[in-house]
């Protein structure tokens, strides 16, 4: 089951940090949405991948309609910091 989280009683947009937040209490799931009223956003962590210097690491993306001007990239930036980090420990 993809975790939903639903900020439309919020009564306004959440913010980057509040929604990485939800995604950590909720056990970091690899594929969860974001509802704002009729928009969502969808990030779903690929695969690894190799970069130019031969590095693999996974990564974040987000798709949706928009979801009311939640700013997604400043989200799968947050979510790529805390994703490089876990695989650290």
């Amino acid at each position: 089951m993809i975790l939903t989280l639903d900020y439309t009683n919020l009564g306004r947009r959440p913010g980057s940090a509040k929604i990485v937040a939800d995604w950590k209490k909720n056990g970091r799931p690899d594929n969860f949405v974001v509802e704002y009223g009729e928009t969502f956003a969808e990030f779903q962590l690929c695969p690894s991948r190799s970069n130019i210097f031969g590095v693999s690491s996974s990564y974040w993306d987000a798709s949706g309609n928009g979801c009311e001007g939640v700013k997604r990239h400043a989200v799968t930036e947050l979510l790529n910091k805390h994703t490089r980090e876990e695989k650290r420990k």
